[in-house]
C-alpha cells in the first residue's frame, strides 16, 4: 500500500503520473519484460536457423538422388 500512497501523493502534487526515472517499480517491471522478450527472440532465431539447416539438408539429399 505504501507504493500506492506515494504514487497518489505524487499525482496530487504534480498533476501527472511519476516519470519512469522516479518510479522504481515500473523500471523493474519493464526490465523483467525486456528479458522475457529477448528470450523469445533468441528462441525464434534458433528455430529459424534450425529450419533452414533441415531444409538445406533435404535439398542436398534430393540433389544427390537426382545425380544418380
Amino acid at each position: 500500500m505504501k507504493y500506492r500512497q506515494w504514487k497518489k501523493n505524487y499525482k496530487k502534487l504534480h498533476g501527472v503520473n511519476p516519470p519512469l526515472e522516479l518510479n522504481k517499480r515500473r523500471q523493474r517491471r519493464l526490465a523483467k519484460k525486456a528479458v522475457k522478450t529477448i528470450s523469445r527472440i533468441d528462441f525464434a532465431a534458433v528455430a529459424t536457423r534450425a529450419a533452414e539447416v533441415i531444409t538445406n539438408a533435404a535439398a542436398a539429399f534430393m540433389r544427390g538422388l537426382g545425380d544418380i
